[in-house]
């Protein structure tokens, strides 16, 4: 696994391999190069090593009967945002010529929520926090011990670009403790210790959890690493962070998902 610095330094190199500067003239056309000649390669459902319906194989016992850590981070759709033009995109992409659905969407988020700040949090909402949720929920109804945990947390030297917050595998530097000493903070050493301790504490003892309530059936409680007013961990309910999930998932209700 590479530093930030690293990281950072590859990504020059992939701008001078392409020919490209850092001046906004030429960003523009690496993002056209990746926005014309996009290759994904999402899981495929062979009811083996992915299923169709993960609900229904948990309830009928048929999965790994192990204790499960489940979460997300604040501003997961930060990082993908810029691959869509603007919300509406991202909604005609993900629901197809449903347009009363894609209206019904934007309805449901604050007018003040523009631009690629809604885009992103469209992607965070339906892609990360309520799939966290709903699995949670899920696999704790089927008496899988699970533990649900929330990040949000940014620190300057780790910010890949501005706004970024707590992007995509913000985490996982705190989490191995290989964040950048170079500008870092008291806070962001003693977040990564708390961090540590916790993943820690479930790999050596996954029953036990690790370390506050489970998620799921009678236990709504999740993790929230970073939070306001500089916090490291605080317990909160699932229902302070799953405010948009009815609304997903009376979507994919009505579209049979």
């Amino acid at each position: 696994m590479c530093t930030v610095s690293q990281a950072r330094r590859r990504y020059q190199s992939m701008h001078e391999i392409l020919g490209f500067s850092t001046s906004a003239r030429h960003l523009t056309g690496i993002t056209s190069i990746i926005e014309e000649n996009e290759l994904r390669f999402p899981p495929v459902v062979d009811n083996k090593t992915r299923i169709s319906h993960a609900e229904d194989a948990m309830h009928a016992g048929t999965t790994a009967q192990i204790p499960l850590m489940i979460g997300n981070n604040a501003d997961e759709g930060s990082s993908f945002a810029s691959s869509y033009a603007n919300a509406q995109a991202l909604l005609e992409y993900t629901l197809p010529n449903e347009t009363s659905y894609q209206a019904a969407v934007l309805a449901s988020y604050p007018p003040g929520l523009q631009g690629a700040n809604l885009t992103a949090q469209i992607l965070t909402d339906s892609s990360f926090t309520c799939g966290s949720s709903f699995f949670a929920n899920v696999s704790g109804a089927a008496g899988l011990p699970t533990w649900r945990y929330f990040f949000n947390a940014s620190f300057p030297n780790t910010d890949v670009f501005p706004g970024a917050g707590a992007y995509h595998t913000a985490e996982i530097p705190l989490v191995f403790g290989t964040f950048p000493r170079e500008g870092s903070t008291e806070r962001q050493a003693r977040l990564s210790t708390v961090m540590q301790k916790a993943w820690a504490d479930f790999a050596k003892d996954p029953a036990g959890g690790p370390g506050w309530p489970a998620a799921g059936a009678g236990g709504h409680g999740v993790m929230v690493f970073g939070g306001l007013e500089g916090g490291l961990a605080s317990t909160v309910s699932s229902e302070s962070l799953d405010g948009m999930c009815t609304v997903w998932e009376t979507m994919n209700e009505m579209l049979g998902i």
